[in-house]
Order: C-alpha cells, then structure tokens, then sequence
C-alpha cells in the first residue's frame, strides 16, 4: 500500500509544482508546438521515472537500436496501465499515445497528454475515431511518432502470452502517413498493479523493439489481415522472453 501512496503523492506534487510550467508550454505551443511537445516530454519522461522507480519498477529494454531516429508508428500489445509509462520511458523521441476518449476527462492528466501530443479515440463514435486516425496520420506526417495498442483495451485473459486480436483500423495510420512500423513487446507489467489491486509490488519487467519495417513488407498472405500478422510477430516474442 505504501508504494500506491507514495504514487499518488508524487503525482499531487507534481500537478500543483508543475502547474505554471503547463500554462506557459499551452502559450508556447501556440506559436512553436514542436518546442513546446519536446520540453514537456521532457518533463512528463522525467515523472514517470520517477513513479516508476516509487513503485519499484526494474524495466528491462531490449533492442532500443531498432527505434529509427524518424516518426513511425509503434505498435504493442497492452496488459497494464503501466505499459505507458514503461514504454514511454524508454522512446527517446516524442511520442504520442492515442489514449481511450474518457481519458480526455481527467483534469491535469488529460492536459498534459494534449502537450506531449497524445490523441483520444472514441471507440463507440466512427466519425470521430476517423478523425483521429487522420490526426494520427497528420502527426506523423508533421515529424512526431504514436504510439497504439490495437487491441482497443486490455488484455485480461489469463494467458498473458496470446494477445487479443488486433483491430485492423489500427495500421492504416503507417499506410496513409508512409511512415515505418516499430512493434513493441511488453511483457509482466500487470504484475506492477493489476495482479493485486489496490496494491502496487515491486517487480522487473521487459520491453522489447522489434525490427521496424513499412506496410508494404507484410508478407502477401496477411496482405487482407495485416493487423494479424503483427499480432503474430508479437506473441511469438511474448512465448520466447523468459520469466522472472
């Protein structure tokens, strides 16, 4: 319990200590949004370490060379909240998550996703997830990379290793934007919280970037089901990475 509040008193701390800060990156994104989406990455990089290292988090990051110095689109499997935090730790560029819409509702939260350019999907509204997939597109176009769990939600079946299938919306973004896809392994996060709410244990866990490559690359048997052949590359790593 003492590592869920020490959690949450950084988290109160930060949003009051940081508040200004938030107010003059909304001004500056204004008129240089590039500027104002690196500095907060910084910062937001920074506290998320930080409550990582207060939940007793080992992170374990593999092939990290295989993350391009370019906007892609990083794809992953999802189990935890913490994958987030996880996998944004270890992107050296900024990056935005295309978050669920209720997301957008949590006050200081929500704001800081908007400055480190984060995007909200509503799932049960087609016009409006259109759009963001086009906002997606437009991001990556514009020279910042997103991050998405085609998934939809997470996985809770009891077999950690098979993902649930990945919606096949999900990598028209790299197909529209021309841009590279970077599939990520996340592997044990739910041990962090989900496995023994309201409790946060501490526990190593593993991220891994897989070699990145354009749509076009897929071979032509998952050429109707591409979505499905990430899906594969994905849990075959899963199966192979070793447990704690």
């Amino acid at each position: 319990m003492i590592r869920l509040i020490l959690a949450l008193i950084c988290l109160v701390i930060f949003c009051i200590v940081f508040l200004p800060v938030m107010l003059i990156l909304f001004i500056l994104k204004r008129y240089k949004p590039d500027t104002a989406v690196r500095a907060a990455s910084v910062i937001v990089r920074g506290f998320l370490k930080l409550i990582l290292f207060v939940a007793g988090t080992k992170v374990e990051a593999e092939d990290t060379e295989n993350i391009p110095d370019e906007p892609v689109l990083f794809v992953g499997n999802h189990r935890s909240d913490f994958d987030i935090l996880v996998s944004y730790t270890n992107i050296p560029q900024p990056v935005g998550f295309v978050a669920k819409k209720s997301m957008e509702k949590i006050p200081f939260i929500a704001w800081w996703m908007k400055l480190i350019a984060c995007l909200f999907l509503d799932r049960e509204n087609a016009r409006e997830g259109l759009k963001t997939i086009k906002d997606a597109i437009e991001q990556i176009k514009n020279g910042t990379s997103v991050f998405i769990f085609p998934e939809g939600t997470r996985n809770r079946n009891a077999d950690a290793d098979i993902p649930m299938e990945f919606k096949e919306g999900s990598l028209k973004i790299a197909q529209k934007a021309k841009c590279r896809i970077v599939p990520v392994v996340i592997k044990d996060t739910e041990r962090i919280f989900e496995a023994q709410k309201p409790l946060i244990k501490a526990c190593k866990v593993r991220i891994k970037f897989l070699k990145p490559f354009y749509t076009e690359e897929i071979p032509t048997e998952y050429t109707k089901t591409p979505s499905a052949y990430l899906r594969e590359l994905i849990a075959v790593e899963l199966k192979t990475m070793k447990n704690d």
